[in-house]
């Protein structure tokens, strides 16, 4: 291996990179954090979502998203990260001054079904309900 040549990668990402990949910040990750948004959350239905919102903690610099899709709701796991990528990029173009609350998307039985635009279409219509 010394030797060959090989270099292996540098671990430190170019600052392109870096602006391109967002915030941790901007998500709930924690079981604490969605149970807490859970119970005090006020809820928005729709046919394929519910939505929890709450006034986002005075700790973070605005407001977080927090993505539920079970696999009994949608089976399998490329349809279940199609969801979450799409719903991730839709909270990421919001303007920042618009994310005055933490937010738990949780996706219904039947979402899977559906194509991309009207999964875009029906989250972004959610998320400008629950923001205003």
């Amino acid at each position: 291996m010394g030797q060959s040549g090989f270099k292996p990668p540098s671990q430190k990402r170019s600052s392109a990179v870096n602006c391109l990949m967002p915030s941790k910040a901007l998500y709930l990750k924690k079981p604490g954090e969605f149970k807490q948004i859970l119970k005090k959350g006020k809820a928005f239905r729709s046919n394929f979502f519910i939505l929890y919102a709450i006034p986002f903690n005075k700790d973070t610099s605005q407001g977080r998203l927090g993505i539920s899709v079970s696999k009994a709701a949608v089976p399998t796991a490329v349809q279940r990260n199609r969801i979450k990528r799409l719903a991730r990029e839709i909270w990421r173009t919001l303007p920042k001054e618009k994310i005055v609350k933490d937010i738990v998307l949780i996706v219904k039985k039947g979402t899977d079904a559906k194509e991309n635009r009207f999964i875009v279409k029906e989250i972004t219509y959610n998320l400008n309900k629950v923001l205003s």
